[in-house]
C-alpha cells in the first residue's frame, strides 16, 4: 500500500513537470500572445504528440514494457535501451531530413525551432519511458519538476530581458527539456545502459512487433484530438482554434489528473498476476471507484467552469468557457479507454487497443464536418 501510494506521488510530482506546466502557460501566454498566435502554439503542442509516435513507432511504450519484466538482468537492459534508442535516432534523422525537404516548397520561418523542439519531445518521452521501467519513479519525477522549474523560469526571463514571442517560446520548452534528458540520462548512468554491441536485430524486431499495433491507436487518437484543430482551422479559422485551445487546456484537467491514476494503474496491472476472468469482483470495484471519482471531478470542474476561464484569461477568451463543460465529459470518457487499456498492455496484446479508438476517431471526424457550419465549435466539442 505504501509503495502505491509512493508511486502515486511520484508520478503526480512528474506529470506535473511534464504536462501540468503546459496546461498552466496557456492562459498566462493568453494575455501576451494574439489569438491566431495562441492557437499556432496549440497546434504545435498538439502536434508534438502526434509526430513523435510516428516517429518513434511508439518504441518509448515497447522499451518501457520491456524493461519492467520481473528479474531482468542488466545485459538484458542494456539491449532492450540500446535498440530502442537507435530505433529514436534513425527516426528523427528521418524525420530531420523530411523538414528540410518540405522546407523547398513551404517557407517556415520557425523551422529550426520546430525541430529542435520536436528532437527534446521525442527524447523527453523515450527517457521518462526508461525511468519508468527501471523503476526510477523517485527520478521520473524529478525530472518532471527540472523541467516545469526551468520553464517557469525561462518564462520569467523572456519577461524581463525579451519578449514573449512565438519562437522564443518554442526555445524556452526545448531548453528546459534538452537539461531534464541530461538529468536523466546521469541517473540511468547512460554510458553504462547504451552501448552498441547491444543494439541487437533480434530485440529491435521483438521492440518493433509490440509497439507498431500501437501506433494505429496513437493515429486514431489524433483523428479525435488534433484532426479536430485542423478541421476548425479549415473551417471557422485560426483565430476560433485559439478559443477552442483555451477551452481544451482546461478540460485537460481532468486528463492530467487521470494520467497520473493511469500511469500507476498500468504498472499495478502489468506487474501484478490479476485476471479478468478470476478477478472480476475486484476490477469491477476498481472500476466503480474510477467512474465515480470521475463524475465527481466533471460535476466539480463544470460548477466553476465560466468563472476559471474569465478570471484567469483576457476577455477576448472569455467565450471558450461555453464549450468547457462539453470537453470535460470528454475527457472523462478517454479515461476509462487507459482503464481497459492496461490489461492490453499486460497481455501484449497492442492490436486489440486500435479498434475501437478507430471507430471513435472515423465517428468524431464525420460529426465535425458534417455539423461545424451549424453548430461551430459546439459541434467539435460535442464530437
Amino acid at each position: 500500500m505504501k509503495r502505491t501510494i509512493n508511486k502515486l506521488f511520484y508520478y503526480a510530482v512528474g506529470t506535473f513537470g511534464s504536462k501540468v506546466i503546459y496546461f498552466l502557460l496557456v492562459p498566462f501566454y493568453s494575455f501576451f500572445l494574439s489569438k491566431s498566435e495562441l492557437g499556432i502554439y496549440d497546434l504545435i503542442l498538439a502536434s508534438l504528440t502526434i509526430i513523435t509516435p510516428i516517429i518513434t513507432v511508439q518504441i518509448s511504450e515497447a522499451v518501457y514494457r520491456e524493461l519492467l519484466d520481473a528479474n531482468r538482468p542488466t545485459q538484458k537492459s542494456s539491449q532492450v535501451f540500446s535498440s530502442g534508442l537507435s530505433l529514436v535516432f534513425i527516426g528523427l534523422l528521418l524525420f530531420v531530413t523530411a523538414a528540410f525537404i518540405i522546407k523547398q516548397f513551404f517557407d517556415y520561418i520557425i523551422l529550426f525551432e520546430l525541430i529542435l523542439i520536436q528532437s527534446s519531445f521525442t527524447f523527453y518521452i523515450f527517457f521518462q519511458q526508461t525511468l519508468r521501467g527501471l523503476l526510477l519513479n523517485k527520478e521520473y519525477a524529478l525530472m518532471g519538476t527540472t523541467n516545469a522549474f526551468l520553464l517557469v523560469l525561462f518564462t520569467i526571463v523572456l519577461i524581463y530581458f525579451s519578449t514573449i514571442e512565438l519562437s522564443n517560446v518554442i526555445l524556452a520548452i526545448a531548453c528546459a527539456q534538452i537539461i531534464s534528458i541530461t538529468y536523466a540520462a546521469y541517473k540511468i548512468n547512460f554510458f553504462k545502459l547504451f552501448d552498441f554491441n547491444n543494439i541487437s536485430k533480434e530485440k529491435v524486431y521483438q521492440l518493433l512487433n509490440y509497439s507498431f499495433p500501437l501506433l494505429p491507436n496513437t493515429l486514431s487518437w489524433w483523428l479525435i484530438d488534433l484532426g479536430s484543430r485542423y478541421i476548425i482551422l479549415f473551417f471557422i479559422g485560426l483565430e476560433e482554434n485559439g478559443l477552442y485551445a483555451v477551452a481544451a487546456r482546461y478540460a485537460g484537467i481532468i486528463a492530467l489528473v487521470n494520467s497520473i491514476f493511469i500511469l500507476s494503474w498500468q504498472d499495478y496491472v502489468i506487474n501484478s498476476k490479476l485476471k479478468i476472468s478470476s478477478n472480476k469482483k475486484k476490477l469491477s470495484l476498481n472500476l466503480n471507484l474510477f467512474v465515480a471519482f470521475q463524475i465527481g471531478l466533471v460535476i466539480l470542474l463544470t460548477s466553476f467552469s465560466k468563472e476559471l476561464i474569465f478570471y484567469t484569461t483576457p476577455v477576448a477568451f472569455h467565450d471558450a468557457a461555453n464549450y468547457l463543460p462539453v470537453l470535460l465529459i470528454s475527457s472523462a470518457f478517454a479515461s476509462f479507454c487507459g482503464f481497459y487499456g492496461a490489461f492490453y498492455l499486460k497481455e501484449k496484446r497492442t492490436r486489440k487497443i486500435f479498434t475501437t479508438t478507430f471507430i471513435g476517431s472515423i465517428i468524431n471526424i464525420i460529426f465535425c464536418i458534417a455539423l461545424i457550419n451549424y453548430f461551430s465549435l459546439y459541434a467539435v466539442a460535442a464530437a
